[in-house]
């Protein structure tokens, strides 16, 4: 028996990942699992079903029957879940000279295999007549397999997650200029390509929810205390009955207003009426998404499609030097936020820097992503003070 990971589209649009098994008829109590999941984008759930996947053909491979393990409280022995633990080790494609995933991601599929070996004790209580034992025996052994599990992660370095320099955003945006001599692209994608470098920069969105606007996406209202104010509206993607896309971008947290300059505004509004309008008809059929591929026949854009376009500006930029490292589009993010950290002039400490970075960031209230960003602007205040420090010598 093998397992593998499909997706279903349903009647709205909406994707679905489906776990098959070949050669007979999908598992119920897995794809129950992730039925019941709601307020996860649809990549994050693929992630989670390849994780669930991956144990299920573990436990096929070794010919246990996990469902029956779990239904009748017997668990792993030590030598099962020594050998899950190797299995969980291993990257899906393996490299003779890269084999291991990071700690972080271990964790993610140890966590995900605690989660649905939770779900399958939930199901199978209500089969049982001493439930509260059940629980707590299965309870422990599940619990005892996670301790275990997490027991064997390896730390690793971390990848230092940093924005782009000065000098490479200068670079950057000098090159994707619509005017520049030296821009690589087809002059009916220039303004897209330099709006939507704007946008990562100014706003730290997210690939997905890049992807994802619209093109009413430039909400403005009228206050009196600071006039005309524009806000970019990020929401999910509720529109999938309409997004041809074979993997539709969405956001990966709740919806929100991000406030923009008037700039940005004005740029949003004169690439829809200009840049965009330029493909002409062929445009106007395409999904009122903001951003549409280079093709003759536009749709909107992919995400590989915009993971093409950055490759091509670090390429063409460094033709005659080294002038960009590893242009990615969650960098885009790291340079908001470390200035977004840089300008706020607040104690990191406090909850209001706090606050502010969860919502800018779109996170949860509790979250604390907002700190792996917060590393640069600690470094800035050091420098800074050593500035000073230095200024005091040249008194001697």
């Amino acid at each position: 028996m093998t397992y593998v990971v499909k997706h279903v589209e349903l009647a709205n649009g909406e994707r679905q990942v489906l776990i098959d098994e070949i050669g007979y008829i999908p598992p119920v109590l897995p794809n129950l699992y992730f039925a019941g999941i709601y307020n996860q984008a649809y990549r994050t759930k693929c992630r989670r079903a390849r994780n669930v996947v991956l144990l299920l053909n573990w436990a096929s491979d070794h010919k246990i029957d996990l469902f029956d393990r779990i239904k009748s409280g017997e668990g792993l022995t030590y030598a099962e879940q020594a050998s899950l633990a190797t299995r969980l080790r291993y990257k899906l494609n393996p490299k003779e000279d890269d084999l291991y995933l990071s700690a972080s991601t271990f964790m993610d599929r140890c966590r995900e295999v605690k989660s649905f070996l939770h779900y399958l004790m939930n199901r199978f209580r209500d089969t049982r007549l001493d439930k509260d034992s059940y629980v707590a025996k299965v309870g422990f052994l599940i619990n005892d397999l996670f301790d275990f599990l997490s027991g064997q992660k390896v730390n690793t370095l971390k990848v230092k997650r940093e924005g782009f320099s000065h000098v490479e955003r200068m670079a950057m945006m000098e090159l994707v200029h619509p005017l520049s001599n030296t821009n690589p692209f087809q002059s009916r994608v220039r303004e897209r390509n330099w709006l939507i470098i704007n946008i990562l920069y100014q706003t730290g969105i997210r690939t997905g929810e890049l992807l994802s606007l619209r093109c009413n996406a430039v909400q403005s209202e009228f206050d009196i205390a600071f006039g005309m104010t524009y806000f970019l509206l990020v929401s999910h993607n509720v529109f999938l009955h309409e997004d041809p896309r074979t993997l539709p971008p969405d956001a990966k947290t709740n919806s929100r207003l991000i406030p923009i300059s008037e700039g940005l505004a004005m740029q949003i509004d004169h690439y829809i009426k200009t840049g965009r309008k330029y493909r002409k008809r062929e445009a106007q059929k395409a999904a009122p998404y903001l951003f549409l591929n280079s093709s003759k026949h536009p749709a909107p854009l992919s995400i590989s499609g915009l993971g093409k376009m950055l490759n091509r500006i670090e390429k063409v930029g460094n033709t005659k030097k080294l002038v960009f490292s590893s242009i990615e589009a969650h960098r885009f993010r790291y340079s908001t936020f470390e200035d977004f950290a840089r300008v706020l002039e607040m104690p990191i400490e406090s909850e209001k820097f706090k606050k502010v970075m969860r919502y800018m960031g779109g996170w949860s209230k509790t979250s604390n992503q907002h700190e792996l960003y917060a590393d640069k602007e600690i470094r800035f205040l050091a420098h800074l003070a050593l500035q000073k420090l230095h200024e005091e010598f040249k008194v001697y």
